[in-house]
């Protein structure tokens, strides 16, 4: 351990690297535990051997350090972004089949996040400059057989053995048995995972009947040509499952179907003990055994998981058997089941509850997906679980995974594909799509429109509806989008559906600011929030209200929509979710300069401005540079403001957007003055200079100090 932390001292990136069951897992986390108290931050957990996928890295990260941006943390850029100035120890464990995308990753997020440090654990190294390799062997055993009890205790492999044995009996080491003990440890080569299962039978042997049987298991081997050190692994394991009854044996080979952790009532409907023990006692004695290993989670939750080499030993197990079509099966419909559970009431109060039984199913549910539809194969019921998925997903920042699914689901589809799938599949894209992808989400939702046909159901029909609302109103076909809108309302409040109604409201009250109509505006705002509230959806309450403070200060309510904006922000800020806090930051900075305020606006947009960037949201950043050049202007700074005014020109000409009317009349009027305290010509040179400008040129004009050039 001592020389991992040395290593960790010296560079950036240490991969432990070593074969199978021979403790980098273990050796991993017991260096975090132990540093972790030195990171500012912590030290997180990322086990990578649920996936073949190296594009979910970010996402898997993303959901290990709890960050709560629902639509853009599975992105390695604004992963970075969040994370850039933290101090903390990420551990990427069982990288050796993702080699390529971990060296990437590791490389990209390094580079970002100077204060970061990666612990990894591969059978090979990553092999990228910054990494430091620490070859992990088998623990080396002495060979003196006259050691002391005392003296062998300080023998990291005797440590193992005895803190396993007296986990499972009252065995105590002294003078009479440590020879006995140094001589197994080294049978089984000072393989960690060798070790940790010989010493789970003296729960059922005695010291001298564990040496007696290895000894009888091992003299086989050696007469078909030796004991390889995998042989050795193969030969222990295959000896704890010998010992199991015949019960246990069929559930640890059912367990087997699991590809990361799994809670107890999930072992309960895939793997059903047969006659005998129950299932929390079969995992009990599989603990006991070594065979399974007990996760403790947030709030005092218990997971189980077998580790790598276990759990291919139990699926091959499975698969002889006959089993595995049959547990596959069970194993796809549970998480199902689960998934359509949650579905079902996400426009109540209990969607967070219904959730909970997937938040620590991300690896089965790859791994459901990537045999369904990633197979070809047994695609109608991928779909039906992907299609069920975009809360999922969204919660556990894996809006890019689940898009790529449900893509995939889209090139899967046949005759056997029910319309109300093909609508809930595209559905549930509509819900991940990237912001500001219009036409694609138009070409789903006409599509989604045709599936569904005039006798729809009315709950697909609302939810459809918003969408297609939404799609016409970012489109700027007002007339078109209003009839969807009241479409959805109705098919809404035929269905009792809060969550429509609620998005529905909020959209309408967009329209409305763009009909100029801002106390209907401010109305249906409100009702949005009160609605979200009201069904547990606190987090996606910050866009009405935040909107709502945007038309409170439209109507010159400059105090209020402050009030609003920090309510919304609080919300957002709890939520981890940034690319409304950037939002929100931004309003504020215009909100304090339309009181005077030029030194809370200037620090308010400080921070807004490269939160947007990191999100990748850059309608918002030209926002809060237009701010920015009006709190230029403000101090007198008009070369610099005309600078950064040209930037922001030029960017929204090149993207195509234009300003909302309230800020064009605003920017229309800072522009006029500029001219009148330029004069024309040195303005229309300055807007050009500030059109040519870079992102970074720009962000280093806009946040230095004063305003001048670069």
């Amino acid at each position: 351990m001592q020389r991992v932390r040395s290593a960790l001292d010296e560079s950036r990136l240490v991969t432990i690297a070593g074969f199978g069951g021979i403790g980098k897992t273990r050796l991993a986390l017991e260096v975090a535990n132990e540093l972790a108290a030195g990171f500012r931050d912590g030290a997180w957990f990322v086990d990578l051997s649920g996936t073949s996928d190296g594009s979910v890295i970010a996402g898997l990260v993303a959901s290990a350090l709890e960050l709560r941006d629902p639509s853009k943390t599975s992105s390695l850029a604004a992963l970075t972004e969040a994370w850039r100035h933290k101090t903390l120890l990420l551990v990427l464990d069982n990288c050796e089949h993702l080699r390529a995308q971990c060296a990437e990753f590791a490389a990209s997020f390094l580079r970002s996040a100077p204060h970061v440090r990666i612990l990894a654990t591969s059978r090979e190294p990553l092999d990228i400059p910054e990494e430091l390799v620490m070859g992990l062997r088998p623990f080396a055993v002495p060979e003196d057989t006259k050691l002391s009890a005392s003296d062998a205790l300080r023998v990291p492999a005797i440590q193992l053995f005895v803190d396993r044995a007296r986990a499972v009996s009252a065995f105590e080491l002294n003078d009479d048995n440590v020879a006995a003990v140094l001589d197994l440890c080294r049978r089984v080569d000072g393989i960690a995972l060798g070790i940790e299962l010989a010493a789970a039978r003296l729960k059922m042997l005695s010291l001298e009947q564990l040496c007696l049987k290895l000894d009888r298991r091992f003299g086989v081997l050696a007469r078909k040509g030796g004991v390889a050190r995998q042989q050795t692994l193969r030969a222990l394991i295959d000896w704890s499952f010998d010992l199991l009854s015949p019960q246990e044996r069929r559930f640890f080979m059912r367990l087997g179907i699991f590809a990361g952790s799994f809670t107890l009532e999930a072992a309960t409907a895939v793997c059903p003990a047969d006659e005998g023990p129950s299932v929390l006692e079969g995992l009990d004695a599989l603990v006991d055994k070594s065979l399974l290993v007990v996760e403790t989670r947030r709030d005092d939750q218990r997971t189980f998981r077998l580790f790598g080499s276990i759990r291919s030993y139990a699926r091959d197990r499975l698969a002889a058997s006959g089993e595995l079509e049959a547990i596959e099966v069970r194993h796809r419909d549970y998480y199902l089941s689960v998934a359509a559970a949650a579905e079902a009431v996400k426009a109540g109060p209990d969607w967070l509850v219904a959730l909970q039984p997937l938040e620590f199913a991300s690896d089965d549910l790859r791994s459901i997906l990537e045999s369904t539809l990633g197979a070809s194969r047994h695609q109608v019921a991928g779909a039906e679980l992907a299609s069920k998925l975009a809360d999922y997903w969204k919660r556990h920042h894996l809006m890019r995974e689940g898009r790529a699914w449900l893509e995939c689901a889209l090139a899967c589809e046949d005759e056997t594909f029910r319309p109300d799938l093909r609508v809930r599949v595209r559905l549930a894209l509509l819900e991940l799509l990237v912001i500001g992808d219009s036409h694609t989400a138009l070409k789903l939702g006409l599509e989604a429109l045709e599936a569904l046909g005039p006798d729809g159901d009315d709950r697909l029909g609302g939810q459809l509806s918003f969408h297609l609302g939404k799609t016409y109103a970012d489109l700027g076909n007002k007339a078109t989008a209003s009839e969807h809108l009241q479409a959805a309302q109705r098919q809404g409040e035929n269905c009792s559906d809060a969550r429509t109604l609620a998005r529905v409201c909020n959209m309408q009250g967009m329209t409305a600011v763009l009909g100029g109509d801002l106390p209907s505006a401010a109305t249906l705002f409100a009702r949005s929030s009160k609605l979200l509230h009201r069904i547990n959806r606190d987090y996606q309450a910050v866009v009405p209200l935040g909107n709502l403070g945007e038309v409170t200060y439209a109507q010159g309510r400059c105090r209020e929509a402050i009030d609003l904006a920090k309510e919304a922000l609080a919300i957002a800020e709890r939520n981890d979710d940034r690319l409304e806090s950037a939002w929100l930051l931004g309003n504020l900075g215009n909100y304090y300069l339309a009181l005077g305020d030029d030194d809370s606006a200037d620090s308010f947009t400080r921070d807004a401005l490269p939160m947007a960037l990191g999100v990748g949201d850059e309608w918002q950043a030209l926002c809060c540079l237009d701010t920015r050049v009006r709190i230029a202007y403000s101090r007198g700074e008009t070369e610099g403001a005309a600078r950064l005014l040209g930037y922001v020109e030029g960017r929204l000409a090149s993207l195509n957007l234009p300003r909302q009317p309230l800020d064009h009349e605003l920017m229309t009027q800072v522009t006029t003055d500029l001219r009148s305290a330029l004069g024309a010509e040195r303005t229309e040179q300055l807007l050009a200079e500030g059109a040519s400008l870079s992102s970074e040129a720009m962000l280093v004009l806009t946040l230095a100090r004063g305003s001048k050039a670069p």
